[in-house]
């Protein structure tokens, strides 16, 4: 299976966000930076509620993506790094 093939569109990512797993991390908590504190603020607020909901969805979609890319960049990360294919060549 091509490597390409397992990341899907996630594969349109920048290669220097994505290609360790603490780059991933630290993208992942800056993209649900802003979110978060949209949501704080709304709820500190409290004086309009859609700030507290569009920072909760922000918060949310940023997360579900995460869950859902992150299986596929360690199952990336497994096949590269097979300790078998040094010693083939």
């Amino acid at each position: 299976m091509r490597q390409d093939a397992i990341l899907g569109r996630w594969r349109l990512a920048p290669s220097f966000l994505v290609r360790t797993a603490r780059r991933r991390r630290l993208a992942f908590i800056a993209a649900l930076a802003p979110g978060v504190l949209v949501a704080a603020l709304g709820a500190q607020v409290r004086q309009d509620p859609a700030w507290l909901a569009g920072g909760l969805v922000g918060a949310l979609i940023v997360v579900l993506a995460r869950r859902l890319s992150e299986p596929r960049f360690q199952l990336w990360e497994q096949l590269a790094d097979d300790p078998l294919e040094e010693h083939r060549s």
